[in-house]
């Protein structure tokens, strides 16, 4: 995870706070600045964020299950 400025932080700063959340993930798939992604969070709450994706990951794959494409 890249620390400092990156090409979606203040889009993902906005949604941080547009939704009054503590933390904000914000991923971008060719965007008009490219592919990339942002993490908005306190920093006690970078070292879960593996595990946070990896929960994500597993929640979308069960979702998916069934799903004809």
């Amino acid at each position: 995870m890249e620390i400092g400025t990156g090409k979606y932080d203040q889009l993902c700063r906005d949604a941080r706070g547009e939704a009054g959340a503590m933390a904000a993930i914000l991923i971008i798939f060719d965007g008009e600045q490219g592919s990339g992604f942002s993490v908005q969070a306190p920093w006690e709450m970078r070292p879960d964020m593996p595990k946070i994706w990896r929960n994500l990951a597993a929640r979308i794959e069960e979702d998916l299950v069934g799903i004809k494409t």
